[in-house]
């Protein structure tokens, strides 16, 4: 291995399943929600989703993604070329998972060679890196093989810097398999030592969000396992939106049934964007603006709501300041298809 990767990974291994159950269960509900709906997803819709999905990962950063055939604004290959190539190499692969790698066949290797080369391609130029690429194949695996190599898993592996080649990346997986092997001898099958409601992913999956964002590090308080109980409590509108001042910027006040409630302040114009996947209800507290559609505009005044049906471009625009609280899937970019300097990846909770 080269300098700044592992040789040995007890990561999984070192845990307790009461350790792993947590960590799961902490791990982003963002996240969680965007698994589901790719678990879901219809043929119809794989290609959309898989691009959506993958911009709302940041996957091929600062670079834009490619678009799908329809939206034909690059020369191909198109998203829907890529995923079309990696099908082939997924039939190569079988049911092969991250922990049955030291048992691949050659050609099932060659198979992840070749998904490695076919998702260098996902920005509209360059190459992808280790990130990207890694997102586009634990998606299109089922959550087989995986983790994704973001920042953060690469942090807890004791990583240093990006995986630069195929080869630097299947040797990842094999340690990866390993540590998993290694769990399971001592503890039983992942998936049914993993909380009920994922007992259905993929091991790469479940190994990706034991690393994953919002999960605990050692020694912190989310590891003491007497549960918090958190009764419920009204939320002030006022009184929150008095807490920031900016413009643009969404603040999270509350969450339920994985949809987020925000706020925000708007004013001037927003940048013209859409979502592909999720319905946006927006709810004048303060003051009016206006919602234009490619065709029409609305105007919303104090007390009234708007949804924005997935799919429709759209564009807030506010002359004076109002203030406007949004119900939508938690996970949802505030820009959509539309990566600017007014994106906000993380929105803060107040």
């Amino acid at each position: 291995m080269k300098t700044g990767r592992p040789t040995t990974l007890d990561v999984l291994s070192g845990m307790s399943p009461d350790r792993v159950r947590r960590n799961l269960s902490a791990f982003s509900a963002r996240y969680v929600l965007d698994w589901e709906n790719w678990l879901r997803v219809s043929p119809s819709e794989r290609a959309s989703l898989f691009a959506a999905t993958l911009r709302r990962w940041q996957a091929t950063r600062p670079s834009p993604l490619r678009r799908c055939r329809a939206e034909a604004i690059h020369d191909r290959p198109h998203i829907e070329d890529l995923l079309d190539e990696a099908d082939r190499q997924l039939v190569v692969l079988g049911g092969l998972t991250v922990a049955d790698l030291d048992h691949a066949g050659p050609e099932q290797v060659a198979a992840l060679h070749g998904l490695w080369s076919i998702f260098l391609r996902l920005p509209q130029a360059g190459a992808a890196s280790c990130v990207g690429i890694t997102k586009a194949i634990l998606l299109v695996s089922g959550g087989r093989i995986g983790p994704a190599f973001d920042s953060t898993v690469r942090e807890k592996l004791g990583m240093k810097g990006h995986l630069k080649t195929s080869e630097e990346w299947v040797e990842m997986l094999r340690l990866v398999g390993q540590d998993i092997r290694r769990f399971e001898h001592r503890h039983g099958d992942l998936r049914r030592v993993a909380p009920e409601r994922f007992a259905s992913y993929g091991v790469g999956r479940l190994y990706d969000m034991l690393l994953g964002p919002g999960v605990p590090t050692e020694g912190s308080a989310v590891d003491d396992p007497t549960p918090v109980l958190v009764g419920p409590d009204k939320v002030n509108l006022p009184e929150k939106l008095a807490l920031f001042g900016d413009h643009w910027n969404p603040r999270i006040v509350g969450e339920l049934n994985g949809q987020h409630v925000k706020l925000v302040k708007l004013l001037g114009e927003f940048v013209w964007h859409r979502h592909d996947h999720e319905d946006e209800l927006f709810l004048v507290v303060h003051g009016r603006f206006r919602m234009e559609f490619r065709d029409r505009q609305v105007w919303l005044e104090e007390g009234e709501f708007l949804i924005v049906p997935r799919g429709v471009e759209h564009r807030p625009v506010a002359d004076e300041v109002a203030h406007v609280l949004l119900f939508e899937p938690a996970g949802t970019l505030n820009t959509g298809d539309v990566q600017d300097d007014r994106t906000v990846n993380r929105p803060e909770r107040i």
